[in-house]
């Protein structure tokens, strides 16, 4: 894992993931073709002094495990945006050691819902959304403005922006910057998140307002 380059660290966690999968389930299948299943790996003279020497195996797996948990933490903070693909190998990761019983799938789960929500936010800048309306309405020549149009009907849903938002440049960015937000986590945003996008969106649009 030391060996393997860091420059990218889209590459550098996805040739992590490759190297441990293998090698880790390589040392787990030959530990256990080694050692059975029987009572022999009970060390003890008494019953009462027995100790399962497996639970060595398991606590270092666990710290190997722990050591790539780290890895995908910080690969992740480096600036990765395609989350969907990691997250699919990650997960994959995690799922092949549910066949030798160590499913560690629900702690990646924290991992990755810190860096999509991290992900939202930054391309959900208020700040940044502010500074580009503030500029469209400085350099707007209300004078030349369209009528407003009529209201969509409420039954009327669509996927996309009406074209007479191109008549209004700030909302035309005000949208802009939304979709763009919700784009970068549309496929891989956790239901748990809801709730944050819903209320980081509306907060920016009240601070619009």
């Amino acid at each position: 894992v030391a060996g393997v380059p860091k420059d990218d660290p889209y590459l550098h966690l996805t040739r992590t993931m490759e190297v441990l999968r293998v090698h880790l389930f390589d040392i787990v299948t030959q530990y256990r073709s080694i050692f059975s299943d029987d009572g022999d790996h009970l060390i003890g003279v008494a019953s009462v002094n027995n100790f399962d020497n497996r639970l060595l195996f398991t606590s270092w797996l666990s710290k190997k495990v722990q050591e790539f948990l780290k890895i995908l933490a910080s690969d992740l903070e480096s600036g990765i945006n395609s989350f969907e693909s990691i997250l699919g190998q990650a997960m994959y990761f995690g799922l092949s050691f549910s066949r030798v019983g160590f499913d560690f799938r629900p702690l990646l789960a924290p991992i990755f819902l810190k860096a999509i929500e991290k992900q939202f936010a930054t391309k959900l800048d208020s700040q940044a959304a502010l500074k580009n309306i503030s500029e469209s309405l400085a350099s707007l020549d209300f004078s030349r403005l369209p009528s407003s149009p009529p209201p969509l009907p409420l039954s009327q849903e669509s996927a996309t922006p009406p074209l007479a938002l191109l008549d209004y440049p700030p909302l035309a960015h005000v949208t802009n910057a939304i979709l763009t937000s919700l784009n970068e986590i549309r496929l891989v945003c956790p239901l748990s998140l809801a709730t944050l996008v819903t209320t980081t969106t509306q907060g920016l649009l009240l601070t619009l307002t």
